[in-house]
């Protein structure tokens, strides 16, 4: 009886012995995998946000040109609105000067 125990021991220490080492060595495969994903996630991280940085820069001037067209507009219908009062003025002294002779 103590050899069939001594036995079932022996045999889970060995098991436990192999157990771990391929646990080590499979351990030590993952960090190197892992370092390398890392890396990896890291540089796609950088180029995106250096994209985005890009991205929202064109959207401030986009923005500015936006607002800049807005104003521009703007001083052509005053421009437009001034003109034709000149236009509607001259034509009332034209027409003046006709209807007195």
């Amino acid at each position: 009886m103590t050899y069939l125990i001594t036995q079932i021991w022996f045999y889970l220490l060995i098991t436990a012995f192999a157990a771990g080492s391929i646990g080590w060595f499979l351990r030590g495969s993952n960090k190197k995998k892992l370092q390398a994903l890392e890396q990896q996630w890291q540089a796609d991280y950088e180029s995106v946000d250096s994209e985005r940085k890009s991205y929202a820069k064109k959207i401030e001037q986009l923005s500015k040109i936006e607002h800049e067209n807005k104003e521009l507009k703007l001083r052509v219908a005053l421009q437009r609105t001034s003109f034709d009062e000149a236009i509607e003025h001259l034509k009332k002294q034209i027409k003046t000067p006709l209807e007195t002779m």
